[in-house]
């Protein structure tokens, strides 16, 4: 079982990710920025650990799969290392496991307080934020996979983390008569 997280920066996935590893006892994997040449390989290694562990419930910060496809076109001004048969291959494994995606958002003009409250950001400047949300809009309805938005505008990180944790209860319940 995979629940991946992904979602512009500064708006809560690693905080979210973290609450649920806590609270279902889940592998977590950082899923980072890989060179482009090794990114394929990386999730093909991903997709083999997740399907040669069943019985584990494995929780992403980030995937490459997913954020690949938004960050590269943004970032880089390229398009991304996934050509389509590549793209319509990882949905049809993923599509395989039980696999949840949940994306974070938030307003803009939070996640710009965000940036200046913790001093900017290294990798992503503040003025490509929209292209990024508006990138995980788009993907996020090509993905082939149950998609869930999280909005942490205006409430906690315990409840974001609540949130989660009760998208994917209902979730587990209505794939265990499909996978269990």
């Amino acid at each position: 079982m995979v629940i991946i997280l992904s979602g512009p920066d500064k708006t809560g996935k690693s905080s979210i990710a973290k609450g649920i590893r806590d609270h279902f006892d889940a592998v977590y994997l950082k899923c980072s920025k890989m060179p482009r040449d090794r990114t394929e390989f990386l999730v093909e290694r991903y997709l083999n650990m997740f399907k040669d562990n069943p019985e584990h419930m494995f929780v992403c910060d980030r995937f490459n799969f997913v954020d690949d496809q938004i960050y590269e076109p943004v970032m880089e001004e390229r398009p991304t290392v996934f050509s389509e048969e590549g793209k319509c291959y990882y949905k049809r494994e993923l599509n395989k496991i039980p696999t949840l995606v949940i994306l974070t958002d938030a307003r803009i003009e939070v996640i710009q307080q965000r940036y200046k409250d913790m001093g900017g950001d290294w990798y992503v400047p503040f003025d490509k934020i929209q292209a990024i949300r508006k990138g995980y809009q788009q993907v996020s309805k090509s993905l082939g996979l149950p998609v869930r938005w999280i909005d942490s505008s205006d409430v906690t990180i315990e409840e974001n983390i609540g949130e989660a944790v009760g998208y994917i209860g209902s979730w587990m319940r209505v794939r265990r008569r499909d996978y269990f």
